[in-house]
């Protein structure tokens, strides 16, 4: 009996946590939307991004292209290329060779066998 009241303890406190992460990141996706202008900027030789006047993501990278959408192609370092959401979550880790956003929202990527995958991003 015990047991039984301990496993469903702990499956009510799982599933709070799977659905306190699935609002977040739904606040998160709003958010996302309206986060417009994002433009790149290179502060001491690094870049990050810039929405409306204000540091969105802090200049880290050795790359950050123009966003497609609201995702932008970035290189961690040299030759190693990923994707960020314009606020500053990576969404694909930078460890390919090329990386394409396209406007349907996703991205193909390269890696460096050569074998191409295409992701879907949000």
């Amino acid at each position: 009996r015990l047991q039984d009241i301990k496993k469903d303890s702990e499956t009510r406190v799982m599933s709070e946590r799977r659905r306190a992460c699935a609002e977040k990141e739904r606040q998160r996706r709003d958010a996302l939307k309206g986060m417009t202008q994002a433009e790149p900027i290179s502060i001491g030789g690094k870049w990050g991004l810039r929405i409306d006047g204000r540091m969105a993501v802090p200049p880290i990278y050795r790359t950050i292209e123009p966003p497609v959408g609201h995702y932008c192609v970035m290189e961690a370092s040299y030759g190693f290329w990923g994707v960020v959401a314009v606020d500053g979550k990576v969404e694909i880790e930078p460890r390919y060779e090329k990386v394409v956003l396209h406007e349907d929202g996703t991205a193909e990527l390269t890696a460096f066998k050569g074998n191409v995958v295409t992701r879907r991003l949000g």
